[in-house]
């Protein structure tokens, strides 16, 4: 019988584990079936016992590591110091703040194109000459088109402050071509029923511009394209604005302000007012408003004209574009694209 036992259990210093018999283990698990140590005296060896007591302790850590819920992985939770990408795109690009790789083309046009975000930094940048000219063409514009009056300061005046915003134009192959400069008001100081009323202005869907191509492809129309400079500040003002002296006017600030008589950028209310505008002007040209899109508009006749509006770029489709651009040069001052080549930057 110790044979036997020392088979089922040999203990040897090269094994700290026993071996299990199949037997003995659903008898440890099933005391009810009969095995040849219950056919065996109730008194064991002291052997014996450490090694049924031995043989016990690894079922439960068996039992332990079998068990579901308990072999679950722990992941550690990882917290993330900082922010995971640079909130501003810089020159600088080093180890520490790195940006995935989608992300970097993207980011390097961005930084070489040193687009100044203020006045001073487009004053103080390499191409302030250039940015220079651009800012006294703007205020050049606003003085043509008599956008403002210059009036007395009164504390009941809610002006609206203003600030400068450079870009730098590029073609269909990113080649820089123009530098511009607007004059923006700051339109999150204007107050509802005060300064503005209605804000919301149509602007033209995608699928009525493949339609027109479409249409012109099929009936062998021109397709060309202008675009309306100083867009919004031709457009008429319905309320009264005061703006607060820009920069770059050398106006005592203290005692003066400007009054608005017609719209300029960052006004809310502005994008409205230039398309009812253009809307007034194309009507008064016998053009008719498309019902399904606001920005969609067509006369007949003997040579029929379809406009497609997106602002301040109008798409022309006719067989005779020269005459329309004639026609709408006398009332504003435009661009002529000629062919379209590039719309909505596609």
């Amino acid at each position: 019988m110790l044979c036997s036992t020392k088979k089922c259990f040999p203990l040897s210093p090269k094994r700290t584990q026993p071996e299990h018999s199949p037997l003995h283990l659903m008898s440890l698990l099933h005391p009810t079936i009969n095995t040849p140590q219950d056919q065996m005296d109730t008194k064991q060896s002291p052997e014996l016992e450490d090694a049924i007591q031995l043989e016990e302790e690894t079922l439960e850590t068996a039992q332990e590591v079998t068990d579901p819920i308990a072999t679950q992985t722990q992941v550690p939770c990882i917290k993330i110091i900082g922010p995971r990408h640079p909130t501003l795109i810089t020159a600088e690009l080093n180890d520490l703040n790195i940006l995935p790789y989608k992300r970097r083309p993207m980011a390097l046009l961005t930084a070489s194109n040193k687009t100044p975000q203020t006045y001073c930094g487009a004053l103080k940048s390499g191409s302030h000459l250039l940015w220079k000219e651009a800012i006294n063409k703007e205020l050049e514009n606003m003085h043509l088109l008599k956008v403002w009056d210059v009036v007395d300061l009164h504390e009941d005046y809610k002006l609206v402050g203003t600030t400068w915003v450079f870009k730098i134009k590029r073609n269909k192959l990113n080649e820089p071509i123009e530098h511009k400069a607007r004059l923006c008001a700051q339109g999150f100081m204007q107050s509802m029923g005060i300064d503005f009323n209605k804000t919301y202005a149509p602007t033209g869907r995608l699928n009525s511009l493949r339609a027109l191509v479409a249409f012109a492809c099929v009936n062998k129309l021109q397709f060309h394209q202008i675009n309306i400079k100083s867009t919004f500040l031709n457009a008429q003002l319905k309320e009264t604005v005061y703006l607060a002296v820009p920069q770059d006017l050398q106006l005592d600030k203290q005692k003066i302000c400007l009054r608005l008589n017609k719209a300029i950028y960052g006004l809310r209310q502005a994008p409205l007012a230039w398309y009812e505008h253009l809307k007034n002007w194309l009507e008064s040209a016998k053009f008719s408003v498309c019902t399904l899109d606001p920005c969609v508009f067509y006369r007949a006749g003997s040579t029929p004209v379809w406009l497609y509006i997106h602002v301040d770029d109008i798409r022309i489709f006719s067989k005779n574009t020269a005459f329309f651009k004639a026609e709408i040069e006398k009332e504003f001052n435009i661009k002529d694209i000629g062919e379209a080549d590039l719309m909505l930057g596609i």
